[in-house]
């Protein structure tokens, strides 16, 4: 029974010091990476929106210039046909036209630069950065799968090991049933006193 106990122990140390703690610690390992790659997602993803502010702030401010600059152009217009306006009037209303034109497109021209940036952005958001994020996430599950795997096979190795000393122990064990005589055992008997005891005496001569 008690090399029996032995090797059940000695699966329960394989265990818990090749099993176990190594499982726990590539567990822990891989939960960092993972923390690490969506991280990253949320990164990019961020950036994208930062982009996007930008775009709809550079849209919003080209909007109300364009429409500045149309008041203007119509309020020269108008002043060029008053026949009341005079020669500085209209001077300064075509100034304040062309001023107006010139802001209206200089927002244009940011606002085109704004959307391709963005869509350059987008498009390596959507094509690069997250199918890459997905794909080490994907990889990272696989190397967990394998791993899991290698375990049962070190578990399963192990107990294989200890199968054949167990079995010993076993036949040893239903021997020893066998061959007891319930007739001729007491608790306080002799030949019992010496099976229990036996295990113990075997360590002192060792020693």
């Amino acid at each position: 029974m008690n090399d029996y106990a032995g090797q059940r122990e000695l699966i329960a140390e394989n265990m818990m010091m090749n099993i176990c703690i190594e499982l726990t610690k590539y567990l822990q390992e891989l939960k960092l990476e993972r923390k690490t790659h969506l991280s990253d997602g949320k990164k990019a993803q961020q950036s994208l929106e930062s982009t996007y502010k930008q775009l709809d702030n550079s849209k919003k401010r080209f909007e109300r210039e364009w429409r500045e600059a149309e008041k203007t152009a119509q309020y020269a217009e108008k002043t060029d046909q008053d026949i009341n306006a005079t020669k500085a009037d209209v001077e300064k209303a075509k100034q304040q036209a062309h001023m107006r034109m010139h802001i209206a497109e200089e927002c244009k021209n940011d606002y085109a630069a704004q959307l391709q940036k963005y869509n350059k952005e987008q498009n390596q958001f959507y094509f690069t950065d997250m199918p890459l994020i997905f794909n080490k996430l994907q990889d990272m599950d696989e190397k967990r799968v394998r791993k899991l795997a290698q375990t049962y096979i070190l578990f399963a190795d192990t107990e294989r090991h200890v199968m054949p000393i167990i079995g010993k122990c076993l036949e040893g064990i239903t021997r020893a049933g066998t061959n007891v005589n319930e007739k001729n055992v007491s608790p306080t008997s002799p030949a019992l006193l010496v099976a229990c005891c036996q295990p113990w005496l075997a360590l002192l001569e060792q020693h």
